[in-house]
């Protein structure tokens, strides 16, 4: 099992700065980091280059890990898509901040990881 992180931009403006710090014991450890940069908000989560390259190399039981939810999902059915394609692979999402924080939305009930 290896965390893969993911990391996005919303704007030219924007950095890295509160993701990495959500995310540093992940990157302490070496986890990969996958990024997508400005402006990549208008894409489909599935349709960026760095979320797709993330999907690539990640094997089953792989849990990929993003600081909230906004850097992956902008929309309800963004959420049902990733979710599918990452069950289907075997693979879990864990958001380290934000109302999602601790949950694995892989699973059949997300909250259960709370546990």
């Amino acid at each position: 099992m290896t965390d893969r992180l993911y990391l996005r931009h919303s704007t030219d403006k924007q950095t890295n700065l509160r993701q990495t710090h959500h995310l540093a014991s992940c990157l302490g450890a070496g986890a990969p980091a996958y990024e997508d940069l400005a402006p990549s908000g208008r894409l489909h989560p599935l349709k960026r280059p760095g979320f797709v390259h993330l999907l690539d190399e990640a094997a089953v039981g792989d849990v990929v890990r993003v600081a909230d939810a906004a850097r992956l999902f902008r929309s309800v059915k963004d959420v049902l898509d990733v979710r599918d394609v990452l069950r289907r692979r075997g693979l879990h999402l864990r958001i380290a901040s934000g109302p999602w924080a601790g949950m694995d939305l892989t699973m059949p009930n997300p909250t259960a990881s709370w546990a």
